[in-house]
């Protein structure tokens, strides 16, 4: 949930693609509060942009960092 943009009447997420940000229409299913099924729209593997706001375009590049952890983010 902390992935989506409202994309007119339906829900888009950023996906990073050659470290580029790109608006991708989604289908999304049920869930709770803190999660949503995505029915269609994304693949396995796909990074997304969580809690973008109104700071990202489509085509803006983007760098992942990596978190104390090690982990991407």
């Amino acid at each position: 949930a902390d992935a989506l943009v409202r994309d007119g009447e339906g829900w888009s997420v950023f996906v990073i693609r050659s470290g580029r940000a790109r608006l991708t229409r989604i289908e999304i299913g049920g869930g709770g509060g803190e999660y949503r099924a995505v029915r269609s729209g994304l693949s396995i593997g796909d990074r997304v942009i969580l809690f973008p706001g109104d700071a990202f375009a489509d085509g803006d590049s983007v760098t992942p960092q990596r978190s104390a952890s090690g982990r991407l983010r």
